[in-house]
C-alpha cells in the first residue's frame, strides 16, 4: 500500500482496490457461460479480459489523479464541461454514435467505445465545485447562482436525457442539489430547483414508454413477469437463493440466461446469489465506509473548492452505488446504472477512478 504522503487516505484507497479486485472475480462469474452463448459467441475469458484492461487502466489513473494537486482541475473545469458538451453532441452523428443497452450513449472512435454521459457527470460536478466557490458570496441570490445553473445544467442534461439516460440525469441533479445545500443556499431555492427537476422528470416518463414501463415494473413487478417486471423478479430470485452464506462462487442460478445484465447492472444480485447476505452486506459496508471517508475529507478540508469537490465526489459514488442496490433489492425502479468498481465496463470504472482520484489527492491537504 502507499504511504499517505502518497497516496492519501489509505483506506479509501485500499477500498477502491478491493472492489475492484472483486468486480474482476464477479464479472468473469457472472459472464463466463453468456460468453459463450448464442448472444456472444466468444471465449468465457472475453468479459474478464477486458476488464482487466479496464481495471489495469483505472489504477494508472487513480495514482496519476492522486499526485496531480486537485487545484489543477479547478482551472481546467471550463474547458472539461465544454469538452463533456461536444462529446455528449458527437453521440448523435450516425457514423460515431452507438447503441448500448437499446440506447445511444456510446461513442466510437479509434476503434474504442466511450460513454460521454460518465465524463458529463465529472465536469458537470468539476464546475459546479468551482462555480460555488468563486460564486460564494451570492450563494443566496438566485439570479447570479440559479439561473447560470440552470442553463449548463439544462444544456448537458438535455444531451443525456435525448439517449435517453434518466438514471445518471436523475443522479446528476441529487449530487447538484446536495453540493448547493452545503455551500449555503436558501432552501426554497433548491425546493424549487428540486420541483422543476422533478417536472421535468414526470415529464421524461410521459415522453418515453421505457421509462413509464419501469415505474409500472416497480410497482408490481407480477403484473408482466416475462416483460418489463423480469429484471426485478430474477434479480429478486437470485437474492433470495443465496440465503445467508450463498450458493458459492460460480455457483449462481440466474446469471445463466435468467438474470439480464448480469455482469453489468445487476452484479450485485449475482454477488448476494454466489456470497449471500453476508457477501452483500460486504459489499454495503465497503461503500458506507467510502461515504464517511469521503464526507471526513470535505469536512475536514479548509479550501472550500476542495470541500465542495470532495463532497460531490463522495456524493457521485455513493449515491450511484445506493441507486444500483436499490435496484436490485426493489427499493427503486430500474436506473439502468452500474455498480461503482465492480460491474463490467470501462467508461465508469475509469471515471470513478478519476474522481477517487482526486479525492485521494484533496485528503492529502487536510
Amino acid at each position: 500500500m502507499l504511504s499517505k504522503g502518497r497516496a492519501g487516505d489509505q483506506i479509501i484507497f485500499l477500498i477502491v482496490m478491493i472492489l475492484m479486485g472483486l468486480g474482476l472475480v464477479m464479472v468473469y462469474s457472472a459472464s463466463a457461460l453468456v460468453a459463450e452463448g448464442s448472444r456472444y459467441q466468444v471465449s468465457s475469458f472475453y468479459f474478464l479480459k477486458k476488464q482487466a484492461l479496464y481495471v489495469g487502466l483505472a489504477i494508472v489513473v487513480l495514482l496519476a489523479a492522486s499526485a496531480i494537486p486537485y487545484q489543477w482541475w479547478r482551472n481546467k473545469s471550463y474547458v472539461i464541461l465544454i469538452t463533456s458538451f461536444i462529446l455528449l453532441t458527437l453521440v448523435y452523428i450516425p457514423f460515431l454514435g452507438k447503441r448500448a443497452g437499446g440506447a445511444l450513449r456510446a461513442l466510437k472512435l479509434a476503434g474504442f467505445s466511450f460513454q460521454p454521459a460518465e465524463f458529463a457527470k465529472f465536469a458537470l460536478l468539476l464546475y459546479l465545485a468551482h462555480f460555488l466557490t468563486k460564486k460564494s458570496a451570492l450563494i443566496t441570490d438566485m439570479k447570479a447562482i440559479f439561473l447560470p445553473l440552470c442553463i449548463v445544467f439544462s444544456i448537458s442534461l438535455l444531451l443525456i436525457l435525448k439517449q435517453p439516460d434518466l438514471g445518471t440525469s436523475v443522479l446528476v441533479v441529487a449530487v447538484a442539489i446536495a453540493m448547493i445545500f452545503a455551500a449555503g443556499a436558501r432552501k426554497r431555492h433548491l425546493i424549487g430547483f428540486g420541483l422543476l427537476s422533478l417536472i421535468v422528470f414526470i415529464g421524461m416518463i410521459r415522453i418515453f414508454d421505457y421509462q413509464r414501463q419501469r415505474i409500472e415494473a416497480f410497482l408490481d413487478p407480477w403484473k408482466d413477469p416475462q416483460g418489463s417486471g423480469y429484471h426485478i423478479i430474477q434479480s429478486l430470485s437470485a437474492l433470495g437463493a443465496g440465503g445467508w452464506f450463498g450458493l458459492g462462487l460460480g455457483q449462481g442460478i440466474q446469471k445463466r440466461g435468467y438474470l439480464p445484465e448480469a455482469h453489468t447492472d445487476f452484479i450485485f444480485s449475482v454477488i448476494g446469489e454466489e456470497l449471500g447476505l453476508v457477501g452483500t452486506l460486504v459489499v454495503l459496508a465497503l461503500f458506507a465506509i467510502f461515504i464517511w471517508r469521503g464526507l471526513r475529507i470535505s469536512q475536514r478540508s479548509k479550501d472550500p473548492f476542495a470541500r465542495s469537490l470532495a463532497l460531490g465526489i463522495t456524493c457521485l459514488i455513493g449515491l450511484q452505488a445506493l441507486i444500483n442496490m436499490g435496484v436490485t433489492v426493489h427499493l427503486l425502479p430500474t436506473k439502468g446504472l452500474p455498480l461503482p468498481f465492480v460491474s463490467f465496463g470501462g467508461s465508469s470504472l475509469i471515471i470513478s477512478a478519476l474522481t477517487a482520484g482526486i479525492l485521494l489527492n484533496i485528503s492529502q491537504h487536510t
